[in-house]
């Protein structure tokens, strides 16, 4: 089919068909040359084309296991001969390991199954897996394929370029930040030793200030008492009624107020004055031990008070019973009264035994010795001591005194000085001041327990956190910090980890001695770091129990070189 135009043109009367047979020879000749060369290299890899085009000359072909030799023209003849299939590169007869191998000129060369070949489909972007074989057209399309690897590689040029300069942009930071941090910790002690200068002048200028809201507060106190004095017009009372008015007081608030009462005594009367310490104290303590006599017989009528009406519900509630209630209801009447006598007899004793607890104190304090101007004295500044003006007033009232309950004074005057609240509150602030400096010294120290990187480079991920949604959880990861599924812990952070020696050591990292509920063991994450345009956290895996693993990219990890 080839040569049959050129017959024809050779067959014009003008042409000598015999001149020109010598020609035509050496184009056929050449011509099937090229087509035995074509046909059984098809398939072949570059480096093997040697040993197929020798066959050519020698007309056989042996196996590349060496078993048998074949004649040339049996090669991709589509009929497998040798048990290596390498007489049949370019068919699909051999379905071994030899393969078809693309050439794809202008793009890259690719290996196929020979199952592959001469199977209608187009594998080969230069169609020549399917070509001589019916049934599939190819065209060529390596052109187009590089040409988008070739746009697909610049892309990823320049995210790398992006990425590198990001990493180099996080490397100044990081070297920016330790510069900062060393030049912050040089100037701390200075800022200690001025702080510290700046507390105490602070401190003596506020012990100043409250002295002189002490003399204020007094002032302003003895003003109020002087008002109460007038109105209670202690000194009308009789010694009598002093001493019953002063032992009530001493006794309100059981052993306080009768050791105060006991301070006051020495402050008045002198160290030297003769009292019984001990009785005064002995005296004040509260009633109590075990119960009296009139105490367990109250509880008694009280509980038989309790039964019989009790017993009066039940019959009340029987229809055609109001003969039975009647008599419950007189049974309960009866023990009614019974109880009021019990607690008039109890109340009774109680006021005899408080009376005994009163002239018991008396004595300790051997009130007979004090005069009636002194036990005003006592009485009040007792009163004012244990914050009791307002029973005070309602004793002098009680035992025929003047009316000064109107005139009672706060349990606690409130006075402040101005100067002297400005002063607390800058003393204060110097000393938050002083905590904010030693805390941030300690915050500073800390980061150099941290591996940032050979150029600190992963110095700008301290202190941020990443996040990702999978299934139905959210994940949380802050390098040199924590790690978190939702909001339980998954690991704190351990260090870098380097798989082996050949790997990089800032490719993995650890968090451990997380949560443990419904863990055999705590939990712990592993990170793989790889190069990224951005930071983020891009799969998370829980390939066991309790032991999570994430994908994590990031610039720093960019140091591919792109050749």
């Amino acid at each position: 089919i080839f040569f049959r135009p050129f017959l024809q043109f050779c067959a014009l009367p003008q042409y000598n068909m015999y001149r020109l047979m010598p020609f035509l020879l050496l184009l056929l000749v050449g011509a099937v040359v090229s087509t035995s060369e074509g046909l059984v290299t098809r398939g072949v890899q570059v480096k093997d084309h040697e040993k197929y085009l020798s066959s050519l000359s020698s007309g056989v072909f042996q196996c590349f296991d060496g078993r048998i030799t074949i004649p040339v023209d049996q090669v991709n003849d589509d009929y497998c001969d040798c048990v290596d299939g390498s007489d049949e590169p370019g068919t699909s007869a051999c379905n071994v390991a030899v393969g078809f191998w693309c050439k794809n000129d202008g793009f890259r060369p690719e290996h196929l199954a020979s199952s592959r070949v001469g199977d209608g489909i187009c594998d080969c972007c230069d169609g020549t897996d399917e070509a001589g074989h019916r049934g599939a057209k190819c065209e060529n399309s390596c052109a187009a394929k590089a040409a988008l690897l070739a746009q697909e590689e610049a892309a990823r040029r320049q995210r790398i370029e992006r990425a590198r300069g990001a990493r180099e942009s996080a490397k100044e930071q990081g070297k920016k930040a330790q510069e900062e941090r060393k030049a912050k910790l040089a100037a701390i002690p200075g800022t200690m030793a001025d702080l510290e200068r700046r507390i105490q002048d602070a401190q003596i200028f506020l012990q100043n200030q409250e002295e002189f809201e002490r003399q204020e507060k007094a002032a302003k106190e003895k003003e109020v008492q002087d008002r109460f004095t007038g109105a209670l017009q202690l000194g009308q009372l009789g010694k009598a009624q002093l001493e019953s008015v002063m032992s009530d007081l001493a006794l309100s608030k059981n052993e306080e107020s009768g050791e105060a009462m006991t301070d006051i005594i020495k402050t008045v009367l002198g160290a030297g004055h003769d009292m019984d310490d001990t009785g005064v104290l002995s005296a004040a303590l509260p009633l109590g031990g075990d119960k009296t006599e009139k105490q367990k017989a109250l509880d008694e009528a009280r509980e038989q008070l309790r039964v019989a009406e009790e017993e009066l519900g039940r019959k009340q509630a029987i229809p055609g019973g109001e003969a039975d209630a009647a008599t419950a209801q007189a049974d309960v009447d009866t023990k009614k009264k019974a109880v009021e006598t019990a607690e008039a007899e109890e109340a009774a004793e109680k006021g005899t035994r408080e009376k005994d607890r009163k002239e018991s104190l008396l004595q300790a304090v051997n009130a007979e010795t004090i005069s009636a101007d002194q036990l005003v004295e006592i009485t009040f500044k007792l009163a004012m001591k244990i914050n009791q003006a307002r029973l005070l007033a309602d004793l002098v009232k009680q035992n025929g005194g003047a009316d000064a309950t109107g005139a009672v004074p706060e349990d606690n005057t409130q006075h402040t000085r101005p100067e002297a609240e400005t002063a607390r509150k800058d003393l204060e602030a110097l000393k938050g001041e002083k905590r904010q400096t030693e805390e941030s010294q300690r915050a500073l120290e800390d980061e150099d327990k941290f591996d940032y990187g050979p150029d600190l480079e992963y110095y700008v991920l301290k202190g941020q956190c990443f996040h990702k949604g999978h299934g139905e959880h959210s994940y949380e990861l802050c390098p040199f910090g924590t790690s978190k599924q939702g909001g339980r812990s998954i690991g704190q952070w351990a260090g870098w980890h380097k798989q082996t020696e050949w790997h990089s050591p800032y490719r993995m990292m650890k968090f451990t001695n997380g949560d443990r509920f419904g863990c055999p063991d705590a939990r712990e994450l592993t990170v793989n770091v790889d190069c990224g345009e951005t930071a983020a956290i891009t799969k998370v895996e829980e390939p066991s129990m309790c032991k999570y693993s994430m994908n994590f990219v990031c610039p720093q990890a960019c140091t591919e070189d792109l050749g």
